[in-house]
């Protein structure tokens, strides 16, 4: 996975579902029960970037428009 900080690019991290995934790339780690358990084993030390690069909200917004209107062009083709 790709990290906020890493300057290594690597073109795999943006096909259409690595791209999304990168989006919730932790979605456990949100949950409020999660954050007051580790901060109890931690004493609060533990910080974790929640952050999210824009290059992949960028490519899930030009990957989610393509699939739509595929998808409608489709449809229209085929007159369903």
């Amino acid at each position: 996975k790709t990290k906020m900080g890493s300057n290594h690019f690597n073109p795999g991290d943006y096909f259409p579902l690595q791209t999304i995934g990168n989006l919730i790339h932790e979605p456990f780690t949100k949950l409020k029960s999660f954050k007051v358990i580790t901060n109890m084993a931690t004493q609060g030390q533990a910080k974790i970037d929640y952050g999210v690069h824009w290059s992949f909200v960028i490519m899930s917004i030009i990957y989610s428009v393509a699939f739509l209107y595929l998808t409608y062009w489709l449809i229209k083709k085929r007159d369903l």
